[in-house]
């Protein structure tokens, strides 16, 4: 749960959460992090966005609200894969503290956790995971808190959609599958 812990920290203010992610990124974790930050928003505590840039992705997406470069808050959610959280962390300053939470949000697709991304738990009190088999392959390595938290599913008006007929399928069934191609083909 997002229980804010009390804090001591002058700097960062104590309640409240920093969203840091891929938030005007198109790819997978751009739109996990938009998610999120919609998830959050919702809770009504307060939240403050930071983009962090995505290099290797073709496009942008406008997310709908302000982002931000730095920290405003003690406690973070770090919607940035294990490959690239040790930097991010480092750059923005997020650690584990007893004052505050540092939550890691993260996509692993293989049955073992690689040993290179080790250093990738110190910054974080708890890691959430959108599935039971992401958190089973990254529980064997973890020596923090792993979690199943699901993504929201947005809610969308039908009558706003194309037809299936409009989009080229005829009423057979038909299965749709799709990654990022930016992406590690053997996770996939």
């Amino acid at each position: 749960s997002l229980e804010l812990l009390p804090t001591t920290t002058s700097e960062l203010l104590p309640t409240g959460f920093n969203m840091v992610g891929y938030v005007s990124a198109s790819m997978g974790l751009g739109e996990a992090s938009r998610r999120v930050a919609t998830t959050l928003r919702s809770t009504g505590l307060p939240l403050h966005i930071v983009e962090e840039t995505a290099h290797h992705t073709a496009g942008r997406t406008v997310p709908g609200y302000a982002v931000h470069s730095t920290l405003r808050y003690a406690n973070s959610f770090v919607a940035v894969n294990a490959d690239a959280a040790i930097n991010v962390c480092a750059r923005l300053g997020i650690t584990r503290r007893p004052d505050a939470r540092s939550i890691g949000h993260w996509y692993w697709e293989l049955e073992s956790f690689p040993d290179q991304y080790s250093g990738a738990f110190a910054p974080f009190s708890e890691i959430w995971v959108a599935s039971e088999f992401m958190r089973e392959a990254i529980a064997k390595a973890s020596p923090i808190p792993v979690r199943t938290m699901k993504l929201e599913i947005p809610v969308i008006d039908n009558e706003l959609l194309p037809s299936r007929r409009e989009v080229g399928f005829d009423d057979r069934f038909t299965f749709y599958f799709t990654y990022d191609a930016n992406s590690i083909f053997q996770r996939k």
